[in-house]
């Protein structure tokens, strides 16, 4: 069946995409706008269909996630080798909200889809090194020192990082030849759950 919906913004006459919406209060969500005729940016939309540009969103690649919090927008994009087209690392982008001013956390790696914690002082990514190992990796916002890497079980490819409301667990996607399924890992026992096991549907 279908969910009913209303519709934010209007119909464009040109093709526009909005990706990875996300709701930051009861009227006002924060969504990555692409199209043929504008670079892609990180857009606020009020509940009227107003939009306001925030930031562009550089060279972060159009399909990885991005988060937002009360106060922070937070998304990775990558740093080529001045050197070594294949040897990439990349840069954790943290653009405050109330004071339209960004940090960069430079993390030495190649890192994705980093998403910020509830209460705003811990950033989580997916990491993968030179030999695709792949890994969870915790940054603390303030220091933008890494606090911990942890290796996905069975080096599966992990996804779309998410915090839980509580900021004690973190919930992705792990891919493989076996399908899909959904992880969950907790911070305090350091171990992971299988919450959804292997399907070939496409989930997210």
């Amino acid at each position: 069946g279908h969910s009913p919906f209303d519709t934010l913004t209007p119909i464009q006459k040109i093709y526009t995409n909005y990706m990875f919406a996300q709701r930051i209060s009861d009227s006002v969500v924060i969504a990555q706008k692409s199209g043929f005729r504008d670079i892609p940016a990180f857009v606020k939309i009020s509940v009227d269909g107003t939009e306001t540009k925030l930031y562009n969103a550089g060279t972060k690649p159009l399909g990885e996630s991005f988060s937002v919090s009360h106060h922070f927008l937070v998304w990775a994009e990558d740093k080529p080798h001045v050197r070594w087209e294949l040897v990439n690392s990349s840069i954790i982008y943290v653009y405050s909200l109330n004071s339209k001013k960004t940090e960069k956390i430079m993390p030495n790696m190649r890192v994705f889809a980093p998403a910020i914690s509830p209460d705003e002082t811990t950033i989580v990514a997916v990491h993968v090194d030179e030999q695709s190992r792949y890994s969870l990796v915790f940054f603390n916002r303030e220091t933008k020192q890494l606090i911990s890497s942890v290796p996905i079980p069975q080096n599966e490819f992990p996804q779309t990082p998410h915090w839980n409301k509580a900021g004690t667990r973190v919930v992705f996607i792990a891919s493989s030849s076996k399908g899909k399924r959904l992880l969950v890992y907790d911070l305090a026992l350091q171990s992971f759950t299988e919450v959804l096991p292997y399907t070939y549907d496409d989930i997210s």
